[in-house]
């Protein structure tokens, strides 16, 4: 019988590289996984820089998702635990980096080739 394992409560939305890594490795391992890399898509051109957004207007933003704020804290929080749970460590996001890095260089390199 094949049991699905729970997965831990977590962000839905990454807030950087490196925990979407994490969140990959994870879900690899309780999921048993053999494969997980990717290539990256639909990158913004052109971030947004905080220095040119008017103090009031960012304080404002913070005041209106005050509660998202402290809810997605606690999910990050949640999520910290376990990767630390799975033994998820800097040196695997790197590995992991590395070796994405390597299969999105074949999979242009395959592309071009088409």
């Amino acid at each position: 019988k094949f049991t699905m394992p729970l997965l831990p409560a977590t962000p839905l939305s990454c807030n950087n590289a490196e925990e979407y890594t994490k969140f990959l490795i994870m879900l690899k391992r309780l999921l048993k996984l053999k494969d997980i890399f990717y290539v990256r898509q639909n990158i913004s051109k052109q971030k947004t820089d905080l220095a040119s957004v008017p103090s009031h207007v960012l304080q404002t933003i913070r005041d209106r998702n005050a509660i998202d704020l402290e809810l997605y804290a606690y999910a990050k929080e949640l999520f910290e635990e376990r990767c630390r749970q799975l033994d998820i460590t800097q040196a695997h996001v790197d590995s992991f980096n590395h070796m994405n890095q390597n299969y999105q260089q074949l999979i242009t390199q395959a592309a071009r080739t088409l």
